[in-house]
């Protein structure tokens, strides 16, 4: 896909450490400048991994905590706003 999209979506696909090079291709490639990657994420240690590649990128993020469950099952989890500089 060549088309750049102003926005990008993605929920629990940070997880495998070995996609990210994969993953950071296609946002390099398909997220237009200024444009935003909405990703909602666990906190799992691989996905800070990934928030790394983008700090040393320069692509500034914005996080809201939340969460999801009941009782026991309660868990935390990110909503990130990644912004690709225009």
């Amino acid at each position: 896909d060549d088309r750049a999209y102003d926005f990008i979506f993605g929920a629990d696909i940070l997880y495998y450490e070995t996609l990210h090079a994969d993953l950071w291709r296609i946002f390099q490639a398909n997220l237009a400048p200024g444009g935003h990657l909405l990703l909602a994420d666990g906190l799992r240690p691989p996905g800070k991994a990934m928030f790394d590649i983008f700090e040393a990128h320069g692509w500034p993020f914005e996080v809201q905590m939340l969460e999801i469950g009941e009782g026991d099952d309660q868990r935390e989890f990110g909503l990130f706003d990644v912004t690709r500089p225009a």
